[in-house]
């Protein structure tokens, strides 16, 4: 739920991890709003310094290490959101909450829009946030259809237990395709092969969420390019223990004349990032995007 276009990274001071272990919750949604509660009493910055996970990243707009930004970046602004929507994985060890978010200071509304959170936790412990970013934008002029972000059913009987090293090789290969499409000036048109049906949520900044095939989905997808080549970092991938749901998310970039596609010689000043969600469709065995957030270059 930080928004990269006014840096909201709030803080009230307090750089200090919490007195007390923070107490298990059952799903990534109700750790979204316990944390939401939390930041309402001891300020926002104190409240993420004790749910961000020491590798964790935050987007402004590229992604940075979230608890080093958070100590180095105070701002006196207020933060409320609140999950609408939530995935998880058959292993309850990975996460996804979609909610909306508002922006204030001294009882001014400055920006509001829609968030995405990533969660893990290891066994029964605590959730941990592992990736934050939104999208601010205009209200939307009509509801949007939460219930549409889901994983796909799955199947009866029981699960194979999946190769995730293989699994993770195939996913950095189809994220080095579209780096390729990307730094070419294409569209990238690949990524519709990844584009299921009407669960998948397209977030981008100005815009509220679209969903699925829907025309407003199609035209988000690819409208943030502009025909301009783009160099695509990949800084992580991320999947579950039961393969079923995976997040990959880097940095983007005007590219530079000679230099490599998915290539890094570092953050520029104008880079931005992106992040997207992906389900195991268990009928077809094959991934597709759940959810893509692209914060633009400038």
């Amino acid at each position: 739920m930080l928004v990269p276009a006014l840096v909201l990274l709030l803080a009230q001071g307090q750089a200090a991890r919490p007195e007390t272990p923070l107490a298990p919750a059952p799903d990534p949604s109700a750790a979204d709003r316990a944390f939401a509660a939390r930041a309402a009493e001891v300020g926002v910055n104190a409240a993420f310094l004790e749910v961000l996970g020491q590798d964790a990243a935050l987007f402004q707009p590229h992604p940075v290490v979230g608890r080093t930004w958070m100590q180095i970046h105070p701002d006196d602004g207020q933060l409320a959101w609140e999950p609408r929507a939530q995935v998880v994985s058959r292993a309850g060890d990975l996460g996804v909450t979609l909610g909306t978010y508002t922006y204030s200071r001294e009882g001014e509304v400055l920006s509001a829009g829609h968030y995405v959170s990533v969660w893990m936790r290891s066994g029964e412990g605590p959730w941990r946030l592992l990736a934050d970013l939104g999208t601010p934008h205009a209200a939307p002029a009509t509801e949007v259809p939460y219930s549409r972000f889901a994983l796909a059913p799955r199947r009866d009987g029981e699960a194979s237990a999946p190769n995730l090293s293989q699994q993770e090789t195939f996913l950095r290969k189809v994220e080095g395709d579209l780096a390729e499409v990307l730094a070419a000036g294409r569209d990238p048109g690949l990524a519709t092969v990844f584009w299921a049906d009407d669960h998948t949520v397209v977030l981008r900044p100005g815009t509220p969420p679209a969903f699925g095939q829907d025309p407003a989905a199609a035209e988000q997808r690819n409208a943030w390019q502009g025909g301009r080549r783009i160099r695509q970092g990949l800084s992580r991938v991320v999947l579950a223990r039961s393969g079923d749901l995976a997040i990959t998310w880097g940095d983007l970039a005007p590219l530079v004349e000679g230099a490599a596609a998915g290539g890094r010689s570092g953050i520029e000043a104008s880079a931005g990032g992106w992040l997207r969600v992906w389900r195991n469709d268990p009928d077809e065995d094959a991934w597709r995007i759940l959810a893509e957030v692209v914060l633009p270059p400038q």
